[in-house]
Order: C-alpha cells, then structure tokens, then sequence
C-alpha cells in the first residue's frame, strides 16, 4: 500500500475478483523478483506487525504473504504454521487484484472462499480482511490480512488500522530494495575499481617492459651514433635528432594505452619536422592501419633515419624534391615503400655503410621478421619494407 493511502470504500463481499491480465502479471512477479523477499528468513521487524495487527484487531492470526506464480508465500504469519499454500486456492490471491481492502465476512457463504484450505480444512477460518502490499510503481506484491475462527463485521476503523500497518510493510520492503540497490552499486563499483587497478598495474607492468627495450634502443643508438659520428658536435646533433624521433615514436603508442600507433600517425609525426607545415613535400598513399608497438617503433626509426637523409643529401635537400610513401597490406604481408623524386641523383652504393643504412637495410626488417630492398637509382632513392601482416593490429 502507497504511503499516504486514504481510507477506500469496502467492497461489497460478493464482488467478484478481476483477473489479471497476463503482462501485468508478469510485471508484477518481476517486481515481485525485484524486491528479492521470497524465501527469506524470518524478521523479526515483520513479525512485530502481524503481532501487532493481531492485537489491535483482536483477531487470533494475522499474515504477511507474498503471491508467488504458484504458491502464496507467508514472510510472516502470527497464529499460523503453515508457510505457505497454492496460489489457486489462497484468499490473498484475491486479494492483489484489489486496489483496497479485500473482505470476506463469512467463509462459509462465500464462494470465493470456500475452496481455500485455510477455510474448507482443519483450521476452519471463516473470516478474511486482507491489504494490498502495493509498490511505488502499482504493483501488488501480496497482502497484510488477518483472519478469524468465526464470522464477524469489520468497522472502518479495522481496516484503517491495517492500510497503516500494510503501510509500514511496504516502507520495510521498500527500505530493504533501497538497501539492496546500495549494495549492488557499491559491488559494481568495488568491480570497477578493481578493474581500473588491474588495467593501471597492467599499464605499469607494460611501461617498466617498454622502458627496459627503450633504454637499450637508446643506448644502441648511441653506441652505432658514436662509432659514425666525425666529431662530438656531430655526435650531439645525431644522436639527438635520433632520440627525438624516437619519443615521438613512443609518444604515439602511449596516447593508444601502448597498444601501437596507427600508420599514417607515426609517417607525419616522423616528417614534420623535416617538412614542417609544407603538405606539397610528402604524399602519402595509404589507408590508416594500427601498427603493433614492435613494428611502430622500429618503422618509425626507418622513417625518421629516411627524413633525416633526404635532408643532407636527398629530395628534401633541394626545393622541388618529393617524396612519395605508400603502404598497403594483403591478409599476410605489410608493403611499404618510399620513393624520392625531383631531387639530386642518388648515389651510389655507399662503401662506408653508416648507421642509418645498417638500420634501413637490416636491423629494422630482421627486427619485423621482413625484408628491405635499397635502390639507389638516377632518379632518386627509393626503399621497401615487406613485413608481415601480423605487425598490423
């Protein structure tokens, strides 16, 4: 019964009851299921009211029931050691179809009562007032009733004082939903938080991995820097510019939670600071593929070493020079291919191979499980990497 309920005409006894319309009934079993009370231990807040409604009626039993598909369920009975009866033949069965109180002044008169065992078995009652349990939302879930031995006539003043009672059961039941929800949401967000951990600690774990491989990158860089550089001004700006496109690299893969850096992404970070703003210099041809970490960084070194060379001596040294990177992928393999045009001839092959070729030609593709060709034609340096597709998320 809804707080607040004002006291409702009583129904003439041999009104009939409405059958419920089958959605409605099974709206109500959800709510019913909603509340969670079916089969629950006893409470000793619940058994205060039958006690007390037995009481103050002066009735010698007095049940709160909850109307289940086919039982009525007693959460608590005063008077009474039954736990539950079949639905078909319960007097609260009647009672949830009611908006209002729901009366039976003589059982044995009564044809809707005649086949509930309560009435037609040993325990003999002949006389019902029952109360909807009724939810916020307008369903019934069972009654508060109150039974006696013999026929009687209920007063006004007997039915208001249940609709309080039934009233004070609802407020249980519904601090009880409220208590259930909490608990709920704090379980989803303990699960939430425990997930955030684990995805942090995951996160960390990848990080110390990806700083241990950074760090002997580096220091690779270094060495290979070292062994090629004329001088240590020379020294300084290679390796510099080396490490520089190599935390852009990384910077890449950490805006994607280290899982790698799309292709596209990783090209024009590696060359804008070799073009600049300029969007006449570099064409790229290809459709935007997430790179795995291991092949973002390791192309992204080909890609700034390859920048860094049309620069001092290829297409980029000289105005009108281009530079053309396309990429594609089949189901097994990742093609991509640079081709410089427009600029000074490429020489020949190099006999003093420094690292920016020992990089291109070998430790990039060995690296990728792949292979690399390096042309140096008339009309301009070209390089391709095949590598396979399983770099490509």
């Amino acid at each position: 019964m809804p707080r607040g309920s004002s006291l409702r005409p009583m129904p003439n006894q041999n009104t009939p009851a409405e059958k419920p319309a089958l959605a409605d009934e099974e709206q109500r079993l959800e709510a019913v299921r909603r509340y969670c009370i079916l089969d629950t231990s006893p409470d000793g807040a619940f058994d205060h009211i039958t006690a007390l409604a037995s009481q103050l009626l002066r009735m010698p039993v007095a049940i709160v029931s909850i109307v289940d598909h086919d039982r009525i369920w007693f959460k608590s009975r005063h008077g009474l050691d039954i736990e539950q009866i079949g639905r078909d033949q319960g007097l609260c069965a009647s009672c949830i179809l009611q908006k209002g109180a729901w009366i039976v002044n003589d059982a044995r008169t009564d044809l809707r009562a005649l086949a509930n065992p309560l009435v037609a078995g040993d325990f003999g009652a002949q006389f019902y007032l029952g109360i909807p349990l009724r939810t916020r939302s307008g369903f019934n879930l069972g009654s508060l009733c109150v039974l006696d031995f013999a026929p009687r006539q209920v007063t006004e003043t007997d039915v208001a004082i249940l609709i309080r009672l039934a009233a004070v059961v609802m407020d249980k039941l519904e601090l009880g939903l409220v208590a259930q929800d909490a608990r709920s949401q704090y379980h989803q967000e303990l699960a939430r938080r425990e997930r955030r951990e684990d995805h942090v600690r995951a996160l960390l774990r990848e990080l110390a991995h990806r700083s241990k491989n950074l760090l002997a990158v580096v220091l690779a860089i270094a060495q290979q820097t070292a062994a090629r550089s004329h001088s240590v001004d020379d020294h300084v700006a290679r390796l510099t510019s080396r490490v520089r496109g190599l935390s852009f690299t990384h910077d890449l893969i950490a805006d994607e939670d280290w899982r790698g850096a799309a292709i596209d992404d990783l090209a024009s970070r590696q060359l804008e600071p070799f073009v600049g703003e300029s969007t006449d210099r570099v064409k790229y041809d290809g459709r935007s593929v997430m790179l795995t970490p291991l092949a973002a960084q390791n192309i992204g070194l080909a890609l700034h070493e390859l920048a860094s060379n049309a620069m001092r001596h290829g297409a980029l040294s000289v105005p009108r020079g281009r530079i053309h990177l396309v990429w594609h992928h089949t189901p097994t393999i990742l093609h991509i291919l640079w081709t410089e045009r427009d600029g000074p001839a490429a020489p020949s092959l190099p006999a003093q191979r420094g690292f920016g070729y020992i990089l291109l030609a070998r430790l990039a593709p060995e690296a990728l499980d792949g292979e690399a060709e390096l042309a140096f034609n008339p009309e301009g340096f070209s390089w391709k990497l095949n590598i396979p597709a399983t770099h490509v998320l």
